[in-house]
């Protein structure tokens, strides 16, 4: 599966992109904690909830909209994790 890396998480994965080798079909919860420890500590918990502030796309479909965790993912899927920007006060 290929991830998609946009703001802080391309710097901490040092590239725009990963692949992950899953093999058969598996949870998008499971491919998220296969991810290296660096990347997966920003975007689950501990608890393998995700962290709050984190777009999770597959295929270009919100995960929110289709079952969150529950899907299930392969090799050919495109999984991208964008954090969401925020400001402060002026």
């Amino acid at each position: 599966m290929r991830v998609e890396l946009l703001g802080h998480l391309r710097s901490t994965a040092g590239s725009g992109s990963i692949e992950l080798k899953l093999g058969d079909k598996v949870k998008l919860n499971e491919a998220l904690k296969m991810l290296p420890e660096e990347l997966r500590r920003h975007i689950i918990d501990e608890h393998g909830k995700i962290l709050p502030g984190l777009l999770i796309l597959v295929n270009g479909v919100d995960v929110r909209t289709v079952g969150r965790l529950d899907i299930e993912v392969s090799d050919d899927d495109l999984l991208t994790l964008i954090p969401a920007i925020h400001g402060g006060a002026l």
